[in-house]
Formats: C-alpha cells, sequence, structure tokens
C-alpha cells in the first residue's frame, strides 16, 4: 500500500505543468549566467531584497518583490511589493519561492543565494532546494560556476555534451542511488556522515543519476 502511494505520488509529480519562477537574491550573482538562463524562458520573476539592486544594474524590473529591505536599505516603487518584518522564521528567498508557490510556480530558478559575507545563509538557501522538493516543485541554485539541486526518488540524465565534476551527497540520513555513465558508476547507498560521492566527472558520454530512497543534494562545477 506504501510502495502504491508513492508511485501514485510520481506520477502525480510528472503530470503537472512545470511553470518557471527566477528568484535573484543579494548573495554571488552572475549576470551572464541569469541573462542566458532567461533568453529562453522568462518567467515570472522575483527580486529577493538586494537582489533588486542586481536587477536594477541590468535595467530589469521584477515581477514581484520580497523581503525586509534591511540589506537594500529602501523599498523599491517600480513593482509589487511583499514588505516582511526583519523578525521572521522565513529568510527572504525562503518567502520568495512561497510567494511563487501561491501564484502556481513551481520550477524555480534561484540566483545571488551563494557566497556573501554569512555562509548561514548559503546553508540555508541550499537546505530550500529540498523544501521545494517537499512541496512538489522543483529548485536548482544557479552560481557563476555551478549548479546545485536536489533529487528524490526519480531520475536525471545528462548528455554527453556536458563537462565538469558532479558531486552526489545524501541530504537525509542515507540514499540508495545508481549512477552510470560517469567516470565513477556505482550502485548502493550513499551516507551522509562520509562524502563518497565527491568529486565525480563527466567523461563525454550519456549519464544518469537515479535515487530510488531518500534524497540526494547533487553539485555541478564547471
Amino acid at each position: 500500500l506504501i510502495r502504491d502511494r508513492e508511485n501514485r505520488k510520481k506520477n502525480k509529480r510528472k503530470r503537472i505543468k512545470m511553470k518557471k519562477c527566477r528568484i535573484i537574491g543579494g548573495g554571488n550573482f552572475s549576470p551572464d549566467v541569469f541573462l542566458k538562463n532567461i533568453k529562453a524562458n522568462p518567467g515570472f520573476l522575483i527580486a529577493a531584497d538586494n537582489g533588486y539592486s542586481y536587477l536594477k544594474e541590468l535595467d530589469i524590473v521584477p515581477d514581484l518583490c520580497v523581503g525586509d529591505f534591511d540589506s537594500l536599505g529602501f523599498v523599491p516603487k517600480d513593482s509589487p511589493v511583499i514588505k516582511l518584518p526583519v523578525a521572521k522564521n522565513d529568510t527572504d528567498i525562503s518567502a520568495a519561492i512561497k510567494e511563487g508557490f501561491k501564484k502556481d510556480y513551481n520550477d524555480f530558478e534561484i540566483y545571488g543565494a551563494l557566497g556573501g559575507e554569512r555562509i548561514s545563509h548559503s546553508l540555508a538557501n541550499i537546505q530550500l532546494l529540498a523544501m521545494v522538493d517537499r512541496m512538489g516543485g522543483k529548485a536548482v541554485i544557479f552560481d557563476e560556476n555551478k549548479t546545485i539541486r536536489v533529487l528524490s526518488a526519480g531520475k536525471i540524465s545528462f548528455s554527453e555534451n556536458e563537462s565538469g565534476n558532479i558531486s552526489i551527497f545524501a541530504f537525509t540520513n542515507k540514499i540508495s542511488v545508481k549512477i552510470t555513465g560517469l567516470r565513477y558508476s556505482y550502485n548502493g547507498i550513499v551516507k551522509n556522515d562520509f562524502p563518497l560521492g565527491v568529486s565525480n566527472a563527466f567523461i563525454g558520454q550519456n549519464s544518469e543519476i537515479e535515487v530510488n530512497d531518500g534524497t540526494a543534494l547533487i553539485v555541478i562545477e564547471k
């Protein structure tokens, strides 16, 4: 019965139409990566606090601004705003994600989520990937030379043109994972107290990561 419920949940997720939402935070930001990605599908654009300043430099007006704006120093006037209190449970990016879900978006690209002065914010933003996954959506963090995502009970495939290093970590206590087509193939258990999956690599052929149990954290570094 439990397996049947899990299968129905998977099938339901596959049938959901994915709607793109991009969120810009105040961490390290690569305009080249961002502009390249929005050419294909602009989607719905949310500035989270100081992420607004990056868009202002690019002469782009977001569809929505979310935050307490303590980092930005002022409340934007040229787009809709959701002003948050400084004392709150959600980070600005977390609140932006929830607003995206409220507007029926479920495919999130997050920029400006890493770096900055506080590593705690980078770790919090990586944790948000699991929150999105739990809520039935998908999310990817984009940085200048890396992407970060999570994968639960499913597959992700890469073409032979993919390059760079790829690491697969257990985001839950352990994961059951099958890795094919990379420099190191593997079929078994990875635990979160030992980085067995760090620094694998693409080798110019089609590759695939399949997670059968647990949630994997996948980091691709160019």
